[in-house]
């Protein structure tokens, strides 16, 4: 890793430990701040790395804000602020507020920052780490212009918390059966009436990462950091080949410049042919696919996948 690459990602981690352990506005406001100064220099230095990271600061500080706002509804509540109109009536009248309820602008929140910060805290928690997943894909790898609106207006279409993202399109799972046989091992399931028809299923609640894994398993773990994680737990529970893992498929995004694409490259590999359509969605994936196989049968892997997209294996270890 090249010293400013691995300065900028001592930056970013320090910064969202802060956020963590943020428990006031003024503490978060600080780091968004500062995450703007940070943003500015890196684009006046060309340092693209570290403009997205300094946004992507931004972006979780706003959703910190957020949180921050609706701890405080439930506990001292929020005064409403201004002096006119049916506020100013109502106080001539003799309508008391309590006193230890702060307003937003007392706490130096705008109005346009608290809409944001609701609407990002209002996402679920791994929803919203596919979607800091796919904007950072679109800011790195297409040369979009660098924004901290994570929240589009087609976004907030297509993420709503009813919305299944990035469940996989039924045509992947009919080449994944075709090719397993059977799953016997969904381990990131999603909640609710199981998508991918596999003989046990993991949800958010069971923590699959904790769990005993076996069989035949079929994975499309979330897209954000903590893909990782993932990738790691899959490539481990296979290798060591004495817990009953016999072979596994992982759909992932086909991001060939991070470290945990690399930990797969000594396993075959389908990149998808054009963008997938995720379940739940109208309109295709911002970011390419690429199809995993760890196991030996590699012929019936190519067989069942070749009209997906192109096969590559590495040929030289």
């Amino acid at each position: 890793m090249k010293p400013e690459a691995a300065e900028t990602l001592v930056l970013y981690s320090a910064a969202c430990r802060a956020l963590a352990k943020a428990r006031t506005t003024d503490e978060v406001r600080k780091i968004r701040s500062e995450a703007a100064a940070l943003r500015a220099y890196a684009k006046q230095a060309k340092n693209r790395q570290l403009e997205v990271d300094a946004a992507e600061i931004r972006i979780r500080a706003e959703r910190r804000v957020g949180e921050l706002i609706a701890a405080q509804r439930q506990s001292v509540g929020l005064a409403k602020g201004g002096g006119t109109g049916a506020n100013k009536h109502r106080r001539a009248a003799g309508t008391k507020q309590d006193p230890a309820a702060p307003t937003l602008a007392a706490a130096g929140i705008d109005k346009h920052l608290a809409e944001r910060a609701r609407k990002l805290a209002a996402v679920p928690e791994q929803q919203f780490e596919t979607l800091v997943a796919d904007w950072r894909d679109r800011s790195q790898q297409n040369g979009e212009r660098v924004t901290s609106e994570l929240l589009r207006p087609k976004m907030d279409l297509h993420h709503s918390s009813e919305t299944p993202e990035h469940y996989t399109p039924a045509s992947v799972i009919e080449l994944v059966v075709a090719c397993l046989g059977e799953i016997d091992l969904d381990p990131c399931s999603n909640p609710g009436t199981p998508n991918v028809p596999a003989k046990v299923h993991y949800t958010v609640a069971d923590d699959a990462l904790q769990q005993p894994w076996g069989g035949r398993i079929y994975m499309n773990p979330p897209y954000g950091r903590e893909i990782d994680t993932w990738i790691s737990k899959l490539c481990a529970e296979y290798e060591r080949r004495d817990n009953g893992v016999t072979a596994a498929i992982a759909l992932l995004p086909a991001r060939t410049d991070t470290q945990w694409f690399k930990r797969l490259r000594n396993y075959p590999c389908c990149f998808v042919e054009g963008r997938l359509t995720f379940i739940g969605n109208e309109d295709p994936a911002p970011f390419p696919s690429a199809v995993f196989y760890l196991g030996d049968n590699i012929e019936q892997f190519c067989h069942c996948f070749h009209d997906l997209g192109d096969i590559w294996a590495l040929l030289v270890r």
